[in-house]
């Protein structure tokens, strides 16, 4: 592979000779990463300068074994087994980073990319979250969209005194139902799951907390204010509502677009805060929060003011662009 600053003069034999040379030993190794991450962000301006074009960039993807097969975290991303996106077993298999035995070393590096790891941030922004709502209720009414796994809702309810915290989770595929209930088996007294289109989905209670993790980032910006603006109206009067959605400076999208054909309406802060205001919230009840690593960010909208927040501890970092 070219050193970084031959990047720009990369050629289309380059391209296809790294990503050969790569599959024939059975994917990168660890001190590769560097140059794999470079070259696959290389393909859009090799695409507008007409260097490669779209029929090269299937013959590439067709090289490569390892999107051929479900059990890779890339394969599963490109195959869609369930029919849809981000589904509940690649997130659990990124939770428990579970990698294929034999496209291991493709996996690994899957594993290892900020959008991954910021996945797996995500959870444990929620694990925190729900402390931070037991430290100031007694007790915390969940309603959780498009649950997924629930891998996250199992570890918690492991950490906590369950009777404390009682959730509602509304997810529309019923296999993800069926494992999430194997996985949270200890606690069903517990959680309710409604098998339901979110989009169908209603409510006559309040909730103390709403948490959305993936599913606005499938969102183009009409959706995620009409539902913004519904799901606010199920937050009681010290109630927060708190949505994923992955920023603009996550560095693997290319990674995730043009070999898992894995898209998101990725934003930055600025932008969710619009969203927010244009969906009827007060300016001062939208804060917006991150992950470590700043790949995944939450919109976070509360029926106290942001001055509240602050008093309280609440961690968010002002508006920036990402």
């Amino acid at each position: 592979m070219r050193s970084p600053g031959a990047l720009n003069r990369l050629t289309k034999n380059d391209l296809f000779a790294f990503v050969t040379t790569l599959n024939k030993k059975g994917g990168p190794d660890t001190h590769e990463y560097h140059s794999l991450d470079e070259c696959i962000n290389s393909i859009p301006a090799m695409l507008t300068k007409e260097v490669i074009n779209l029929d090269d960039i299937e013959n590439i993807k067709n090289q490569c074994d390892f999107l051929k097969t479900d059990t890779t975290v890339l394969g599963h991303a490109k195959l869609k087994p369930f029919g849809y996106p981000g589904d509940y077993l690649i997130i659990d298999k990124i939770y428990q980073k579970k990698v294929s035995e034999k496209y291991s070393n493709w996996d690994q590096y899957a594993m290892n990319t900020a959008a991954v790891g910021a996945v797996r941030n995500r959870k444990e922004f929620f694990k925190t979250l729900i402390r931070e709502k037991l430290r100031e209720h007694k007790t915390v009414h969940l309603l959780n969209i498009a649950s997924g796994p629930a891998r996250d809702l199992k570890e918690i309810y492991d950490e906590i005194d369950p009777k404390r915290l009682q959730t509602t989770c509304v997810e529309m595929d019923v296999n993800a139902i069926n494992y999430a209930k194997n996985l949270c088996s200890n606690y069903l007294s517990q959680i309710e799951f409604i098998n339901q289109n979110i989009f169908k989905f209603s409510s006559k209670e309040k909730f103390d907390l709403i948490w959305s993790a993936g599913l606005f980032d499938y969102f183009n910006d009409k959706i995620f204010i009409q539902f913004t603006k519904r799901l606010q109206s199920y937050l009681n009067q010290n109630g927060e509502m708190v949505i994923g959605n992955f920023s603009r400076s996550n560095p693997h999208r290319n990674y995730m677009e043009i070999f898992g054909e894995w898209f998101l309406n990725h934003r930055n802060a600025n932008e969710l805060l619009e969203l927010a205001i244009r969906a009827g919230v007060d300016k001062g009840k939208a804060t917006v929060d991150q992950e470590p690593l700043g790949v995944n960010l939450f919109l976070r909208v509360n029926n106290q003011t942001a001055d509240a927040l602050h008093r309280q501890g609440i961690n968010s970092f002002p508006p920036r662009v990402s």
